[in-house]
C-alpha cells in the first residue's frame, strides 16, 4: 500500500477512535506484555484521551541530597514539544 495522505493514521484519527482496552490488546498482540501501568492512575485533567508521542523517563529513589536533582528532570520537560506526552515511570515509587 503505498503512503498517501489517504491512508496515513493521524493524531486525529486515533483521539477519536482508540480507547485504552484496545490499545493494551494490540500491544499484547504483538508481544509486549506487561505494558500497562500497575497502579491506578487518576486523571488530572478532563482530556478524555490521551494521546501523542511519548517521552519515557525512569526515576528512582535515592537517599543523599543532590544539588543538581531536578536538571535531568528540567531537561526532560522542557524538550517536549506539541503533541508529545510524558510518561514518567517510578518504579512503584510513591515519593
Amino acid at each position: 500500500m503505498a503512503n498517501t495522505d489517504q491512508n496515513k493514521i493521524s493524531l486525529e484519527i486515533m483521539r477519536a477512535s482508540l480507547y485504552s482496552a484496545a490499545v493494551a490488546d494490540a500491544i499484547d498482540h504483538i508481544g509486549l506484555r506487561r505494558q500497562s501501568p500497575r497502579v491506578p492512575l487518576q486523571p488530572l485533567t478532563d482530556i478524555p484521551r490521551l494521546i501523542g508521542r511519548y517521552k519515557t523517563t525512569l526515576w528512582i529513589d535515592f537517599d543523599y541530597v543532590d544539588r543538581n536533582s531536578y536538571e535531568e528532570e528540567l531537561k526532560a520537560v522542557d524538550s517536549c514539544r506539541p503533541d508529545d506526552v510524558m510518561i514518567c515511570a517510578g518504579q512503584g515509587s510513591m515519593r
